[in-house]
């Protein structure tokens, strides 16, 4: 697979782990949303969950092992609570608490809940959609993420909020234009 990561580099510039993780979220709704719908949809919202993990995986040097988990569980409860772990994980160690603070620890922590995600991921795309997503992923890389470049996106960073205006000078502004 082509390393998403060096593409998201080139074309977002550095950024917090935190953006993959919610694009797979985004993503997760997206693939809900598609049910019932186009199987082209379904296949290209489950393909960007992996691209996201990919970049994901790229920013915080995470190695995976590609192995898919067992059946026995509810395929849906076992990818949620695998991202939701992935979630906690990263929050975690970007908060440095719960003992994250340790790097060593906040990597093998990590490490374990990617791998976990991944193997639950490959898993229920595999078990619900007859398919292997990785294909899919090289696919939608290939055909729709890699055509875009930073020039083409206007992203903005992860923490920019607008400030908003105090009310001093609002009510300025609003003098000068005469309301």
């Amino acid at each position: 697979m082509v390393d998403v990561h060096e593409w998201s580099k080139a074309t977002f510039g550095a950024q917090s782990p935190m953006r993959p993780i919610l694009g797979i979220g985004e993503e997760i709704a997206e693939y809900f949303e598609s049910l019932g719908g186009h199987a082209e949809e379904t296949m290209d919202a489950l393909a960007d969950i992996g691209i996201f993990f990919m970049d994901f995986c790229g920013s915080t040097g995470v190695e995976l092992i590609d192995k898919e988990t067992d059946e026995s569980a509810s395929a849906d409860t076992k990818l949620f609570a695998a991202y939701g772990y992935l979630c906690h994980i990263v929050l975690k160690t970007e908060q440095k608490i719960k003992g994250m603070d340790d790097p060593a620890k906040a990597k093998e922590a990590l490490t374990s809940a990617a791998n976990a995600f991944w193997s639950v991921f490959t898993s229920f795309v595999a078990l619900n959609h007859k398919v292997d997503i990785r294909p899919e992923m090289q696919k939608t890389f290939d055909t729709i993420v890699a055509k875009r470049t930073n020039k083409s996106l206007k992203a903005a960073s992860i923490n920019s909020i607008p400030e908003p205006k105090d009310q001093g000078s609002m009510a300025l502004e609003t003098e000068k234009e005469g309301r």
